[in-house]
């Protein structure tokens, strides 16, 4: 009994634009409450404004940040594996010989066509054309 061991190639996450926004959330959070501890005189009232911004920023911060970094796509000799979600729950395993076609989108999207099933849309990726064409190269 034989088995081809698989060779981990690397792993592609999405690109660091889409935390742009969730920055300057978390900058306007921090400006906000910078800025109230010099204005208000009421103790009642700056807990109010530090509980808000902190509130904000979870929200508009943490929250698009562990979204982020929770998406990665695992490329291996053998497979390709496209992790999503916190706890990995929205995973799929794809082997390479049940791709049958790597193409690249209008919207900066590569799109995965297996054999059966429906398509698989990546977006937000970095350098989108030549990631599809070094795919493409593997099938």
């Amino acid at each position: 009994m034989s088995f081809q061991s698989e060779e981990y190639l690397g792993r592609i996450r999405k690109s660091a634009t889409g935390l742009v926004f969730p920055t300057l959330a978390l900058f306007l959070a921090a400006a906000v409450a910078s800025y109230f501890s010099n204005v208000t005189t009421e103790q009642w009232l700056y807990y109010t404004i530090l509980i808000l911004c902190g509130l904000f920023a979870v929200a508009f911060w943490l929250v698009p940040v562990i979204r982020h970094l929770s998406f990665y796509i695992d490329v291996t000799s053998s497979r390709l594996t496209i992790r999503r979600g916190i706890f990995g729950g929205g995973s799929v395993d794809l082997a390479w010989s049940d791709i049958r076609e790597i193409t690249f989108a209008k919207g900066r999207k590569v799109v995965l066509q297996p054999h059966t099933g429906e398509a698989i849309e990546l977006e937000s990726l970095p350098q989108p054309k030549k990631l599809a064409a070094t795919l493409r190269a593997h099938i």
